[in-house]
């Protein structure tokens, strides 16, 4: 995805945040956990059998969808999980499996590490 076609999603007050946010903490890292994210889904596609070009195309749409719901609706991310899952369901399947390997936490910690090394760059 061309990175002028992300700007185009983005608020403005948001940009402005977020340029007030990396100016602090100078680890603008956000965008490769998410090409890391579509490449792992369009990588389980093809191990489901999905040709490779099929599983990119859908990865992509499917991470951009997701966003734009979050930005547009305005619903907490958590909420809109739960819209999507349905009890005893191929998405909570998946879910759980997303859990039991510390997703959210590894994400999280990610985003401590890259902030933790911008401080540390910074101060040298």
């Amino acid at each position: 995805m061309d990175v002028s076609l992300v700007i185009l999603l983005i608020k403005k007050e948001d940009i402005k945040a977020f340029f007030r946010w990396n100016q602090r903490l100078d680890s603008g890292s956000g965008p490769a956990y998410v090409f890391l994210a579509i490449e792992a889904l369009a990588d389980g596609g093809v191990a489901a059998g999905l040709p490779r070009e099929l599983a990119l195309g859908l990865a992509s749409q499917t991470v951009l969808g997701a966003a734009t719901m979050v930005s547009k609706t305005g619903k907490h991310p958590g909420v809109l999980k739960d819209d999507v899952t349905s009890p005893g369901g191929t998405t909570i399947a998946g879910v759980h499996e997303l859990e039991k390997g510390s997703f959210r936490a590894t994400l999280m910690n990610a985003v401590v590490a890259a902030a933790n090394r911008s401080r540390e760059l910074s101060q040298s």
